[in-house]
């Protein structure tokens, strides 16, 4: 099986809605299903924006968010992941708009390939697909990154649909290690 990051499209920085009350931040904060219980299921998220600010399927910081259409995929392929409904409101712009949080556990995947800099930051994900077997979406479990990974049938299914601002990436699994 083929591994995939899923990441927001950084060509929109600049023309998106930004959230009450958070300065900007340049990371993901990290929610699992642990926390479930803690999250309500409808939250209603205050944000600004002007008129040409767009609104993109994928949203990965301040948290990953996702449209309808997006969460729909993910369901037919992984019925793990929780999601949370966000009602994104712009109260100048007098609109709403329905998002999903999704929280996502980590997994144990990484491969002995996997190459770390001095500090422990990675250098190069490699994906063990023996262990990553069965899953269709996840964190990464013995890294500080936030990536979010889709499998082949997921990335494939979202680039049939018209989505918008998401970049999708293939990650290497150690079977398949591309050479540089």
């Amino acid at each position: 099986m083929e591994y995939f990051v899923i990441s927001q499209d950084e060509s929109l920085q600049g023309h998106l809605m930004t959230f009450e009350g958070l300065r900007a931040a340049n990371s993901t904060l990290e929610v699992t299903s642990d926390q479930a219980d803690a999250i309500h299921d409808l939250t209603v998220v205050f944000v600004n924006g002007d008129t040409d600010y767009v609104c993109p399927d994928f949203i990965e910081r301040p948290v990953v968010l996702v449209s309808d259409t997006m969460k729909k995929v993910f369901e037919m392929y992984d019925d793990d992941v929780i999601f949370k409904c966000a009602i994104l409101t712009n109260v100048s712009e007098e609109s709403q708009r329905v998002y999903w949080l999704m929280l996502v556990d980590r997994l144990d995947c990484l491969s002995e390939q996997t190459e770390f800099d001095k500090t422990g930051g990675v250098k190069r994900i490699v994906i063990d697909p023996d262990r990553a077997k069965g899953h269709a979406v996840f964190r990464i479990k013995g890294i500080a990154e936030t990536t979010l990974v889709i499998n082949l049938d997921i990335a494939e299914s979202l680039l049939r649909r018209e989505l918008f601002g998401m970049k999708i990436s293939e990650i290497e699994t150690h079977d398949k290690v591309m050479t540089v």
